[in-house]
């Protein structure tokens, strides 16, 4: 989500049906979960585990492996 949009247009924009939060002081980001650099990308398991996390772009091909993965190993 760019630099100046609300979440809640952004949800309305896209059609969301799930709640966007905007983390502005980096509280969760950076204080939780250490994210230094956009884009980052966070794998969770069925479980609610992080199985990996990539700091930077991913090719097409390597993320959807990534989340296949995970939607296989969670049936």
């Amino acid at each position: 989500m760019g630099l100046g949009l609300s979440p809640w247009s952004v949800r309305l924009e896209l059609g969301l049906p799930f709640p966007l939060l905007l983390d502005a002081r980096t509280q969760v980001s950076y204080g939780l979960y250490r994210v230094i650099g956009i884009p980052t990308s966070v794998f969770v398991d069925k479980q609610g585990t992080i199985r990996e996390i990539i700091i930077g772009a991913i090719p097409l091909e390597e993320l959807n492996e990534k989340v296949e993965s995970l939607l296989e190993a969670a049936e």
